[in-house]
């Protein structure tokens, strides 16, 4: 028996939606996002990530800008 354990109703309904056996009752991706579990959530990459992250974005862009002149 667990002793002390306590959750929090919100946390809670989240995995049962995530967990739904029946495939048409659980939510999707697009649904569970807009649960009022991230409600607060405030997600922020660490700097180094980033820094690679636009790198990427700045090499895509001028490969399809390169894809495209040819």
């Amino acid at each position: 028996m667990i002793q002390n354990w306590c959750f929090n109703w919100t946390d809670l309904d989240f995995l049962k939606k995530c967990l739904d056996k029946d495939p048409d009752e659980r939510w999707s991706c697009e649904q569970l996002l807009q649960h009022s579990y991230f409600e607060n959530f405030h997600f922020k990459m660490p700097e180094v990530e980033m820094e690679e992250f636009e790198k990427l974005k700045k090499y895509r862009d001028r490969s399809r800008v390169c894809t495209i002149a040819q």
